[in-house]
């Protein structure tokens, strides 16, 4: 991708290691571990061109405001510093290792911000859950079950899913009850109210992310 006193390389990283003055040959990578935020380059004459989403240039500086952030043994989301400090995450001055543990910590309603990010929920309300909306059903004694409190953020990158579990007694819960299938987060899971006093309802949620 770059050379570098005459020589090829196949990585940005080894051309700068050699010492010598680099010149890029088609797209390149940012670094993984470059810190986030602004960083100063030497341009040395040279212009940098069509930047990656969440990559701006000023000047001699090279802004990165958005990109993949790694959680330990969960996987990538694709993060915004403008979503984070939503969330209560600073992110001036800090490195993604430091921006990870804080997204894997828990927010005011005991929920990882990270999953607080997916989900599209305010971490810092105690009071921001997800619930199961229940309204009328399209047809006759039937009544129709949603995923409330939610708006999935599609930029995250994750896949969500929920099912609905129905019991007829509080208790049955500890048996585990009637399980929905998986469902979208914006389709709603019907259930037949006959032959039935009463229903309860429990949402579970799974996120995936790669």
């Amino acid at each position: 991708v770059a050379s570098a006193g005459g020589t090829g390389y196949a990585s940005l990283a080894d051309a700068l290691a050699s010492g010598e003055p680099v010149s890029l040959l088609t797209n390149t990578t940012w670094p993984t571990n470059a810190p986030v935020g602004t960083v100063a380059v030497n341009r040395d004459g040279y212009s940098i061109l069509l930047p990656p989403n969440g990559v701006s240039v000023d000047g001699n500086s090279v802004i990165v405001s958005a990109g993949l952030c790694t959680l330990a043994g969960e996987g990538s989301l694709y993060v915004t510093f403008t979503d984070l400090a939503a969330i209560g995450i600073a992110t001036a001055g800090r490195t993604p290792a430091q921006i990870a543990a804080d997204l894997q910590s828990l927010g005011a309603n005991g929920i990882p911000k990270w999953e607080n990010y997916v989900l599209g929920l305010d971490a810092t309300l105690a009071t921001a859950l997800p619930y199961a909306n229940i309204a009328a059903g399209t047809a006759a004694d039937t009544v129709e079950v949603s995923l409330g409190g939610v708006t999935v953020n599609e930029l995250a990158g994750a896949k969500v899913t929920y099912k609905v579990i129905a019991v007829e007694n509080l208790a049955d819960f500890l048996n585990g009850g009637t399980e929905s299938e998986e469902t979208r987060p914006e389709d709603p899971v019907s259930f037949s109210t006959v032959d039935s006093d009463a229903k309860f309802f429990r949402i579970k949620i799974t996120i995936v992310i790669h």
